[in-house]
């Protein structure tokens, strides 16, 4: 008899959200569906994704249960299926991007605001990107220092926004690039910060705008985004794992970032929705349209004087070399640069074989669990809502799994699923 299996509905676009039996709100339940038919179970079966609302949850084995309904086959969570290879794109194109940024819209409206300094410091930070008519692009850096992807945004070099004129407002490197088979796995806005600075705390916003200008008034914050809520997902946050880490949503989307932070134990900032007027909710402002109404020092302390006046010794100006400015959609050949690529502060060196040979962070491999000596059972409750009806194959199946990737963040469910199988046939034996 074969197992039919049950799964929340995947993602598809609006339609598969539904009104929440529990709360009522509207685009917020999904459905439990059937493996291999489609059909949902019952249009109570689901999952609310109101978390701080609501958390309405009720699995299709607890509708059996209720309803004394025995299925002709056994339910059974489903394992998820083995990922993809994420592809990644050149350094040398992102380095050909670091360059003649007079034409960039984005710059020349920074440029009317903040200091020529306080510009530099946000281009080197953040790898910050010119295409040759004009565009930004917000290069997506992981904490290995790969190119993940860049997204390409046109503005209005006086009001800061985007440029609508221009279409598509939004658009991507890979895509520019027309690279074949490209398995796309996006990162924060912002990541390779996280290993340039370490001890700060993390601040997490939707535009990569927001985060730029945010942290010319918060540098003690390292400032990340995720390009919009449904970007908060496992995948992207594993990095985050120990880190204190606070959201920051754009006006009326406070509550599904609540649900966000409820979900993975952030904290949430509500000073937007406490000092927002009506009308300024109804446009649904961020931080960084408060923000620019500010100057940089009124969020500083100024530095006490010095006791004794310090004669500042001139500095003799190295020779800096800048790559010309490339056309996106047919980037050039560039030869390999003699030294690496510095940032400042802090640096990170895109040279793959000179990363390789300084090894100064290599993932750190986890202990996994031994089932030596162990009677495995042949099924298994792992919670209230979980079942495991074939444990050595569950067991087998995660060994190999951590086995080819051990250390890598995106497995690390795999490991937390292992050890809880281990606790409870230890805790059993």
């Amino acid at each position: 008899m074969s197992e039919h299996r049950y799964y929340l509905q995947p993602y598809r676009g609006m339609s598969t959200k539904h009104q929440c039996p529990e709360c009522r709100g509207k685009k917020c339940f999904t459905h439990y569906i059937d493996d291999e038919g489609g059909a949902i179970v019952h249009p109570s079966v689901g999952r609310c994704e109101r978390l701080s609302k609501c958390s309405y949850h009720k699995t299709p084995k607890q509708y059996f249960e209720a309803n004394g309904i025995t299925p002709s086959d056994t339910w059974k969570a489903k394992e998820p299926e083995p990922e993809k290879p994420v592809s990644l794109i050149e350094q040398s194109i992102l380095k050909q991007s670091l360059s003649d940024f007079s034409k960039n819209c984005l710059i020349l409206f920074l440029q009317s605001i903040f200091s020529e300094e306080q510009i530099d410091e946000v281009l080197n930070n953040y790898l910050i990107g010119s295409t040759k008519s004009g565009g930004t692009i917000f290069w997506q850096v992981d904490i290995s220092g790969d190119v993940r992807t860049g997204k390409i945004i046109n503005f209005n070099p006086k009001t800061g926004r985007r440029n609508k004129d221009v279409l598509p407002a939004v658009t991507w490197v890979h895509k520019k690039l027309k690279l074949k088979d490209f398995n796309l796995g996006q990162c924060l806005f912002g990541e390779h910060l996280t290993r340039i600075y370490p001890n700060k705390p993390i601040a997490i916003v939707e535009s990569e705008k927001t985060a730029i200008i945010s942290s010319i008034y918060f540098p003690q914050f390292n400032w990340l985004a995720c390009g919009g809520v449904e970007q908060l997902n496992g995948k992207k946050l594993n990095i985050l794992i120990g880190k204190s880490v606070t959201l920051y949503p754009d006006l009326k989307c406070l509550e599904k970032w609540e649900d966000k932070a409820v979900q993975y134990g952030y904290s949430v900032s509500k000073t937007l929705e406490e000092i927002a007027t009506s009308e300024e909710k109804a446009n649904g402002l961020d931080l960084a349209d408060y923000l620019v109404r500010f100057k940089v020092s009124d969020f500083t302390t100024p530095a006490p004087a010095p006791a004794v006046p310090i004669q500042p010794q001139p500095l003799t100006p190295l020779p800096i070399e800048k790559p010309k400015t490339i056309e996106i959609d047919l980037p050039a050949a560039v030869e390999p640069k003699e030294t690496p690529y510095y940032v400042s502060p802090g640096w990170v060196d895109f040279d793959k074989t000179k990363f390789k040979e300084k090894e100064t962070f290599k993932p750190k491999l986890w202990d996994i669990p031994c089932f030596d000596g162990l009677v495995i059972p042949q099924s298994l409750r792992l919670d209230a809502a979980s079942m495991i009806n074939d444990v050595p194959k569950c067991i087998n199946s995660h060994l190999a799994m951590l086995n080819a990737h051990n250390g890598n963040n995106a497995y690390k469910p795999y490991l937390t699923r292992l050890q809880k199988i281990h606790s409870l046939i230890t805790q059993s034996a």
